[in-house]
């Protein structure tokens, strides 16, 4: 084949167009460790949250515990576990999962987002269009 358009060098998002930065790392330890303690704070057992969130034992010891390293987790599933725990604020509930990471191997980690040009800067009106001259 002559055409070698598929060896080009594969760039990652951070060397793309502001804006197209990576997700960060979740942070699933200290979540873990913030459910379990609204666990011990409601008094619940394992039965108890799987039977008030529909989900299978192994399931909620698993994201209790973590011990597989699982990470890929659906937010139906959190949602389910945060509704068997009695989560007043699904969002503080999450809050944990974006706590700082300490030694984050993230490159953009910390870096401040860059700034966007004003329509006025860039010649264009507020919804992104060219302004005839």
């Amino acid at each position: 084949m002559s055409d070698k358009s598929h060896q080009e060098r594969r760039h990652s998002a951070a060397d793309g167009p502001p804006g197209l930065y990576p997700p960060p790392r979740l942070n699933w330890e200290a979540w873990r460790a913030h459910a379990r303690d609204a666990k011990a704070a409601k008094g619940l057992s394992i039965n108890v949250l799987t039977g008030r969130s529909g989900l299978d034992r192994s399931t909620v010891i698993e994201l209790l515990g973590g011990r597989r390293g699982v990470g890929d987790v659906r937010l139906g599933t959190l949602w389910a576990l945060a509704w068997a725990l009695e989560v007043e604020d699904f969002a503080q509930f999450l809050a944990p999962l974006t706590a700082d990471l300490g030694g984050r191997s993230d490159p953009q980690a910390g870096r401040p987002l860059p700034r966007r040009p004003a329509p006025a800067e860039t010649g264009g009106d507020q919804a992104g269009r060219m302004l005839d001259p």
